[in-house]
């Protein structure tokens, strides 16, 4: 039960945070309503693509622990090897997911098709995250077992203040790991060239193109209206 709670609220907090980084970012006004809204909708093409991910994974487990018949240290640092490297190509899956309404498989070539190039970026955030996400499982854990369990009111507060500041603290690193890779998604498209055509859309009704020589960039200019 509590993994399925887990699952559900991550997906849910996926969905939520990108559609308003999404947003954010062209300067749309973010609507609690539009946002809730956009999460359940993500909801089920994310878990088809959670699903997608974790099979190939697992099958990729299966393959090499029937290759060598027993899970030696090699294939077991062989396994991790090519998982760090799905991973990285992975990390834009779930932008992909909310913003161009994808999901299984799609996502996940998607991502590494953005992502080409970008793979030491991408690696980056998943250490940084990593690193910083199990730091405080760590310290939460070791805090908890240095709590003697008296039956003591302040004992017990110490601990409830404790588990509310980790997760609290863990919830903020999850914002800024999907605040992030929503970020690097639109860094991409820009590096690959495929965003300015889109911002160029998205502020066609406020903006007038102008013809130039060079069709690669499309330059405008804004007109005020005197009324």
């Amino acid at each position: 039960a509590y993994v399925v709670f887990v699952t559900v609220f991550n997906l849910l907090s996926i969905g939520l945070i990108t559609y308003s980084v999404f947003q954010g970012f062209y300067g749309r006004p973010v609507k609690l309503i539009s946002a809730v809204k956009s999460s359940f909708t993500s909801f089920f093409p994310l878990l088809a693509t959670l699903v997608s991910s974790n099979s190939i994974v697992f099958l990729i487990l299966l393959i090499l622990g029937l290759a060598s018949f027993s899970l030696t240290r090699m294939i077991i640092l062989i396994f991790i090897a090519i998982v760090i490297k799905l991973y990285v190509n992975w990390i834009l899956a779930w932008v992909v997911v909310v913003v161009e309404s994808s999901y299984g498989l799609t996502p996940l070539k998607r991502s590494r098709g953005l992502v080409k190039g970008m793979e030491s970026v991408s690696l980056s955030m998943i250490v940084v995250f990593s690193i910083a996400q199990s730091s405080l499982v760590w310290i939460s854990n070791v805090t908890a077992s240095d709590i003697e369990n008296g039956g003591k009111l302040w004992t017990n507060a110490v601990f409830v203040v404790q588990i509310v500041v980790t997760s609290a603290l863990l919830t903020g690193l999850m914002m800024y790991n999907l605040a992030g890779t929503t970020v690097m998604y639109m860094f991409c498209k820009a590096v690959q060239g495929k965003l300015v055509w889109e911002i160029a859309e998205e502020f066609a009704r406020e903006y007038v193109s102008l013809p130039f020589d060079d069709g690669k960039v499309p330059h405008v200019v804004s007109v005020a209206y005197n009324g």
